[in-house]
């Protein structure tokens, strides 16, 4: 990327390194970039036809949580950055504690995997994207030796705009009937050097979000840097602080990357 002087150069470098610093959160999924950034009068017009989109993101907390999160969006009739019919294949992974009993404080591990096969819409503004899925999704899980199965429904939308040619906003929701389980994510930031974003980001989730909406299980609040380039993929980092309803608070990390072709 370019810098402007030396100066730029040296704060940036430390910046990085505060955001990259180990820290970490709990079972909610991190969130990549999944919709390209929609287009503007200056950007320039590509002679390679891209139908395919691949997103993934990694997260850790500070409480030894860990997930990840690859998924792939196909644009069988338009090109992936025009309005047009999508098709996702996405898979996540993730390990986390939780309390096994009160008296005495035990703590307890599991994992679970889960896929999906997701179909929409996006729509493709001159400087927002909409994208909107819905879906099948099936889990695997284990907690402390107890197998699970789970079929279930899955939703998500999201938006990503550039209100200016300096800033930036992205948002998303998502719904899957496994758990009952609503993730919301936003994110602003603007141009400091080169062509990449910084700026705050806020995450929240809910398990049996339906039954009760008292039962927070993870609370992100933190910065980011987004849309660092290198080449075709576009790279993202983020931290900040976490609370998680059970375990207490902590730190998180994590990075992401967006890719078409």
């Amino acid at each position: 990327m370019n810098l402007l002087h030396k100066h730029n150069k040296r704060w940036l470098i430390s910046l990085l390194g505060c955001l990259l610093t180990p820290a970490v959160i709990i079972t909610g999924r991190a969130v990549a970039q999944d919709l390209p950034p929609p287009q503007t009068p200056e950007t320039p017009v590509s002679v390679r036809v891209q139908h395919v989109a691949v997103d993934g993101s990694g997260s850790a907390t500070s409480l030894g949580d860990h997930s990840f999160d690859l998924s792939g969006t196909f644009a069988p009739f338009s090109e992936i950055n025009e309005s047009g019919f999508r098709i996702r294949l996405s898979e996540s992974a993730s390990w986390y504690r939780f309390i096994s009993n009160q008296y005495p404080l035990t703590f307890g591990t599991g994992h679970t995997l889960e896929s999906g096969v997701l179909a929409g819409y996006q729509l493709s503004l001159e400087r927002v994207s909409f994208l909107g899925l819905i879906g099948a999704a099936f889990a695997v899980g284990d907690d402390e030796g107890v197998h699970s199965t789970r079929w279930g429904a899955k939703s998500m939308l999201s938006m990503y705009a550039l209100p200016s040619d300096q800033t930036m906003a992205y948002a998303s929701a998502s719904y899957s009937t496994i758990a009952n389980f609503v993730q919301l994510q936003s994110k602003v930031g603007v141009k400091l050097v080169g062509d990449f974003y910084i700026g705050p980001e806020a995450n929240f989730s809910w398990n049996k979000a339906l039954s009760s909406t008292n039962n927070v299980s993870v609370i992100r609040i933190g910065g980011h840097i987004s849309s660092v380039a290198f080449g075709p993929v576009q790279v993202g980092v983020s931290a900040g602080w976490a609370r998680q309803q059970d375990l207490g608070s902590g730190y998180y990390g994590g990075a992401n990357f967006y890719w078409t072709f």
